[in-house]
């Protein structure tokens, strides 16, 4: 049998063209109670409420429909409004507890402790939505698959369970945005006798439908979100795409690369791509900087006003300076703009380089390093970090490319070609082995060292960093007692690393050079 090609959604969106200000209050208002009603199901089937119905969501809307709760007549939607939310809600839900899910599973797998039995015994409770509910609401359970573990390992697995699901589970989802769903039984689409493109969209009032005229004469088709912003109306329509399937009997063309700042992408293949991508980061991140600072300072104003009662100048300056819509419209074109070029960075990596598989590291970090100043720290958060992995899965997935994550620890400060692991080796965008003293390109060796970390049966993916800097050691002092690292030797590293200490000391610091420059 043939297998079935994958395919993943693609986002479509449609502007709507001079719509008048009653006709973006109905739709205002609909959204408004879509959104109230969306909370109110957050906050109703939060956490372990929404498990038993994960599995089949549509008995409840036929019990909701035979006994019309309260909350369904105080929502004022209308019927398949409400049952829209519903679907939606659930949906959202399915995949916040799978994000949960992933997080304990790797909980569990980190955990050295656990043998290969009673992990398996773990992972068969979390397959099961209602195996879960019982053991977080402390109900007796009934395992049809037989385990080799006694009774009492097994109750200290299910208290052990919960404890990390109740770590993982984190806050409930919440509706902040003014947006609904509608199916195609909600809109109509017609076009005028002067080509236009017109859609109508039911509103809270029955038989009564909001027309808007579009910017686009695309077919639209399917379910459509509809979206108020402060300026237009979005309708976002989702499309299907078929995905390439990877091909099994070609040779295996394995690439790495590392993720930077400066060039987004440094392949393995000494090519990088996305050149101008850390200069435009680090100058949308600066002007952000300059011009929080000027509204930090118009806010100190703005309050001497207020305690002088001098409302007529609080009244201008929230107005004309302090005001959200040009400055959120200017933050969206920046961040549209670095979307663009990491798109188009990772479209030309895929199309230059005959891939296989790819292999990236896992950057799930959290937090920043304690040597790094203020200004770093802000334009590293500016990298849009979650927004690259989503488009490296999406693009892998499109293009029928294998992703492979490794562990990322000590990927940059390793030597690719001796093995010697120090702090020391990289400086800044060079790398300069204590070692071997091969010299190069500090991000196209740490794309060496990704793409010899696949498959090393010693370092996991959840391989703790402590763990991984004493096998690589244990690997370097192994290769010098063999005498494999070339020129150097064990007693050379410390040397050179003194050497290297005493010219980074003999450096002027910043105050002496201005002083010497006076």
């Amino acid at each position: 049998m043939k297998k079935k090609s994958k395919t993943l959604k693609h986002a479509i969106k449609h502007y709507s063209f001079n719509h008048t200000k009653a006709k973006e209050l109905c739709l205002r208002a609909v959204a408004m109670r879509y959104k109230a009603f969306r909370n109110i199901l957050f906050n109703e089937f939060d956490g372990l409420e929404c498990l038993p119905y994960l599995a089949y969501p549509r008995r409840l809307r036929d019990e909701w429909v035979k006994s019309q709760p309260i909350h369904v007549q105080r929502s004022g939607l209308q019927a398949r409004q409400w049952k829209m939310a519903l679907d939606e809600v659930f949906y959202t839900m399915s995949g916040y507890t799978e994000s949960w899910k992933k997080q304990v599973i790797q909980d569990i797998k980190k955990n050295e402790k656990i043998v290969e039995e009673e992990q398996h015994y773990l992972f068969y409770i979390l397959c099961f939505h209602s195996l879960i509910y019982d053991i977080c609401k402390d109900h007796p359970i009934k395992v049809e698959k037989e385990f080799s573990i006694t009774e009492e390992r097994k109750l200290y697995f299910h208290r052990y369970l919960h404890s990390l699901i109740r770590k993982r589970m984190g806050r409930r989802p919440l509706s902040k945005s003014l947006t609904f769903t509608i199916d195609p039984c909600m809109y109509d689409v017609k076009k005028d006798k002067k080509g236009k493109t017109w859609i109508s969209i039911t509103s809270l009032i029955p038989n009564k439908r909001v027309k808007l005229q579009l910017t686009d004469d695309h077919k639209i088709n399917g379910n459509l979100t509809v979206k108020i912003l402060k300026t237009r109306i979005e309708i976002i329509e989702c499309e299907d795409v078929m995905c390439k399937r990877a091909q099994d009997n070609i040779s295996e063309n394995v690439i790495a690369f590392d993720k930077g700042i400066t060039n987004l992408i440094n392949s393995s293949s000494e090519k990088k791509y996305g050149r101008n991508f850390g200069k435009s980061m680090n100058e949308f991140s600066d002007r952000r900087k300059d011009k929080g600072v000027k509204r930090n300072r118009l806010d100190l104003i703005k309050e001497k006003h207020i305690l002088k009662g001098k409302l007529k100048k609080v009244r201008n300056i929230m107005k004309f300076n302090l005001g959200h819509i040009k400055y959120d419209k200017i933050t969206e074109i920046e961040r549209k703009e670095l979307e663009r070029q990491i798109n188009e960075a990772l479209n030309n990596f895929l199309k230059c380089e005959n891939i296989h598989t790819l292999v990236v590291e896992n950057l799930n970090f959290c937090s920043w390093k304690k040597y790094l100043t203020k200004d770093q720290k802000r334009r590293f958060s500016a990298w849009l970090k979650g927004y690259l992995r989503e488009r490296i899965e999406y693009k892998c997935q499109q293009n029928g490319v294998l992703l492979a994550e490794i562990n990322s620890a000590y990927t940059s400060q390793t030597c690719p070609f001796c093995g010697y692991v120090h702090s020391d080796n990289r400086m800044g965008s060079k790398f300069h082995c204590l070692s071997c003293g091969r010299e190069g390109d500090a991000d196209y060796f740490a794309s060496l060292n990704i793409l010899s970390r696949l498959g090393d049966p010693d370092i996991g993916l959840y391989t703790p960093y402590k763990k991984v800097k004493e096998i690589l050691m244990e690997r370097y002092e192994e290769r010098c007692r063999c005498g494999s690292t070339g020129e150097a030797t064990v007693e050379t590293v410390q040397p050179r690393l003194q050497k290297r200490k005493r010219r980074v000391a003999r450096r002027p610091s910043k105050s002496e050079s201005l002083l010497s420059a006076v």
